[in-house]
């Protein structure tokens, strides 16, 4: 088996990995979703890869990290597009990013106003 192959069945499993809030924590082979001091932290293994290579946003409660579409060293270039759900509102103001030693974190306050709403008739 090629290192390709391995590299994309590995991105594949992640795309049908999410986070639980019942669980302490969701374990994929390339990254790690935990809750603790109140943030949810994604950590994912980036061997190679740069600040700039990667595109992160948030929208609907589900994460989302890319690779740009230059990015990492052509030879040994990874792809990523992957969408994380959460079941947790996340203080998105608050929230940020560190790329350190091939590995990166992503933390995300706890948003704790998450409130219900009770929706009127018109």
């Amino acid at each position: 088996m090629t290192i390709d192959a391995v590299l994309t069945s590995l991105l594949r499993d992640l795309n049908y990995s999410c986070y639980y809030p019942d669980h302490s924590s969701r374990i994929s082979s390339s990254y790690k979703v935990v809750e603790q001091d109140n943030n949810i932290v994604f950590k994912f293994l980036a061997p190679g890869i740069k600040k700039e290579d990667v595109d992160i946003t948030f929208d609907r409660k589900k994460l989302i990290i890319k690779s740009t579409e230059d990015s990492g060293d052509k030879d040994f270039k990874i792809n990523f597009n992957e969408s994380i759900s959460l079941y947790k509102s996340v203080d998105i103001d608050k929230s940020y990013a560190s790329l350190n030693e091939g590995i990166l974190t992503v933390t995300m306050p706890i948003d704790k106003s998450e409130r219900t709403r009770k929706i009127s008739f018109q």
